[in-house]
């Protein structure tokens, strides 16, 4: 468990330098290596986290508000499917994207 938690917050740490490859979330997200998925989940997580319920993102206004329940796995789901379903976008920041598919996903009621 300690590990999972450092692997995340390693990974919002540098998060800010890892996006060279335009498509770097959705492949850190579909990785198979544990320190790829650390590094997505992180990220979801830092943005969820920080953003849960409103968000001024570069499109206007996205917002987003999480259901009670909702685990960090369902919102990867929903991040990799939009980014599977979207792959134009995925030249888009990686905090937009997450911000993206989250809002899709959970729209404020």
């Amino acid at each position: 468990m300690n590990r999972a938690i450092a692997v995340r917050l390693v990974g919002l740490v540098v998060s800010g330098s890892a996006w060279g490859n335009r498509n770097g979330l959705y492949s850190y997200c579909k990785s198979e290596h544990f320190s790829a998925q650390g590094f997505c989940k992180g990220f979801i997580q830092g943005v969820s986290e920080v953003l849960n319920g409103a968000a001024d993102g570069r499109f206007g206004v996205l917002r987003f508000c999480l259901p009670d329940g909702v685990n960090l796995g369902q919102e990867q789901d929903v991040v990799i499917k939009w980014l599977t379903e979207n792959p134009q976008e995925r030249h888009l920041p990686a905090s937009l994207v997450v911000i993206s598919a989250l809002a899709e996903a959970f729209p404020c009621k």
